[in-house]
């Protein structure tokens, strides 16, 4: 999410709805397509979300699942907007903390 910067059609857009319903079909196409995107990228914020993919993908295990019934699909809501949450309250720290170096070391 964090890579794809202002794109008219982000992957989380694209494939939110078959992701939750049916991982295992979109899951690997997802992955290809995000690399695409992280290639453009800043290099840190691409190096930072390859190891957040990393451990998504050790957390999955060896699969992803071929279905996921209405209580898995609202976990993978949940889980999809909280992580969109914490994404967002990282960058506002991050731009609170060069704000506050940029005040330390402007001139008085």
């Amino acid at each position: 999410f964090l890579a794809m910067g202002p794109l008219n059609s982000p992957l989380s857009h694209r494939f939110f709805a078959s992701a939750s319903a049916t991982p295992a079909l979109v899951m690997g196409r997802i992955f290809r397509l995000s690399e695409y995107y992280l290639k453009n990228a800043e290099p840190a914020i691409a190096a930072n979300v390859r190891k957040e993919v990393e451990a998504i993908a050790v957390a999955m295990g060896q699969s992803f699942p071929t279905t996921l019934g209405l209580e898995g699909q609202g976990r993978f809501a949940l889980g999809f907007y909280q992580q969109k949450a914490d994404y967002r309250r990282r960058r506002s720290l991050r731009r609170a903390a060069s704000e506050s170096v940029q005040e330390e070391n402007a001139p008085s």
